[in-house]
């Protein structure tokens, strides 16, 4: 009885490798990335998945969908800014992860650029923070600007593929 009391004891406080790597994710860190995945989400070295902090990329969709526009312009663009790049990973008020176990994360450039507002700047993301961000005038005040000098998805027509590209409607 009393070694399974003791085994139960130490299954319970014992953390697991996702909490402890949890608890060990440090704000400010700075990691390499190494993949990115669509307009708003990267993979890190030693990090794992990141979604940038606040904003919304057009998705880029699965294997047989097709993307939304200006989604693979977000997800290029954000290619050629941190794709193998050492970027510093920055932390707000809000729980480190989301619903689908991603980091969330404000992506800063050695230069000192705001990658997040970058994207929102250039008409490739909109802002979605749903609470009150430390940085979120920064972001409101880069979709203001996009929305006022027409830029991407804030733009008079949006990307629209030739017709080659669109499905064809069985008749």
């Amino acid at each position: 009885m009393t070694h399974m009391a003791l085994l139960l004891l130490l299954a319970t406080a014992a953390p697991s490798a996702d909490t402890e790597l949890a608890r060990t994710w440090d704000c400010g860190i700075v990691a390499r990335v190494t993949r990115v995945l669509d307009g708003d989400t990267v993979d890190a070295a030693g990090l794992g998945r990141v979604r940038l902090l606040g904003i919304d990329a057009p998705e880029v969709g699965g294997p047989f969908d097709r993307a939304a526009p200006l989604a693979l312009e977000a997800r290029d663009e954000l290619q050629m800014l941190v794709l193998n790049r050492f970027v510093r990973f920055e932390c707000d008020t809000i729980p480190d992860n989301d619903r689908y176990a991603r980091r969330l994360a404000y992506v800063v450039l050695e230069t000192g650029e705001f990658v997040n507002a970058r994207l929102v700047r250039d008409g490739l993301a909109r802002v979605s923070a749903r609470v009150r961000l430390r940085r979120l005038d920064e972001l409101r005040a880069a979709e203001t600007e996009a929305q006022q000098r027409r830029r991407g998805m804030w733009g008079d027509a949006p990307r629209v593929p030739p017709e080659s590209y669109r499905l064809r409607r069985r008749r």
